[in-house]
């Protein structure tokens, strides 16, 4: 897959074989996290289903339980949490959020900045598994305004488009006839200002944040995640955090 490195089996043995009774969590570790997950996102390409877990277990297994990534999931509140926690985000979606698990003591060779470099490995991973489920060419979609006068229905019907269901799929799923999901597809086209399927799943894309991954709600990073995760500096970090 095009972008996507060559999977290194010895980086994974060498993190398991990490002894992970180590007081400290450096910026070296999180480096070889983050390139490891990029090369796990190579076993995930063309999947819809499970992805996010998928990558939220890999990221507790090679952290040893420090970190969790926390996504923003379908129709869930995102909980207030009292860890220490950092916005998982690539290119103006937000996924959700990095929280240090434990207590942990950290050494100078640590920086937000190592810390920021993670989550937006994890972003970027997120980010890229989407793309490889849209359809190309969407530059001229990119620009379109979204319409603030789609029904619930019809906004459950784009987002079941952009997850890749055909009209017999999203009938099943809605529990409604398919001669009605015709009918909404056309109202949809005409309020997005679009003319076919392959439009109307990037508008959603890029304008409601929809995504084809099944198991993740992102949202605009504009609109800030302050709302849903409480930033805190992890305790023990140098006064340089």
């Amino acid at each position: 897959m095009p972008g996507w490195q060559t999977i290194n089996r010895s980086s994974s043995l060498r993190m398991d074989e990490k002894d992970n009774t180590s007081e400290f969590l450096s910026g070296a570790d999180l480096k070889e996290y983050g390139a490891h997950l990029l090369r796990f996102g190579q076993t995930l390409y063309r999947q819809r289903k499970g992805v996010i877990n998928l990558l939220c277990q890999e990221v507790a297994r090679i952290s040893h339980g420090y970190l969790k990534l926390l996504p923003r999931r379908d129709n869930e509140v995102m909980p207030v949490t009292c860890s220490p926690s950092i916005p998982v985000q690539f290119q103006q979606r937000l996924y959700g959020a990095l929280l240090f698990q434990r207590d942990i003591e950290v050494s100078r060779k640590l920086t937000i900045g190592d810390v920021l470099d993670f989550a937006r490995d994890c972003g970027s991973v997120i980010f890229t598994l989407e793309h490889c489920l849209l359809p190309q060419g969407d530059g001229r979609v990119r620009d379109v305004q979204y319409p603030d006068n789609l029904t619930r229905r019809e906004k459950e019907i784009l987002k079941l488009m952009v997850r890749g269901y055909d009209e017999e799929s999203i009938a099943r799923a809605l529990d409604i006839t398919v001669a009605t999901v015709s009918k909404h597809r056309h109202t949809l086209y005409e309020k997005l200002g679009v003319h076919n399927s392959h439009d109307a799943i990037l508008v959603g894309y890029h304008t409601l944040c929809f995504s084809p991954l099944e198991d993740i709600m992102p949202c605009s990073s504009n609109i800030g995640y302050e709302v849903e995760y409480r930033e805190k500096i992890p305790a023990g970090l140098p006064d340089y955090w």
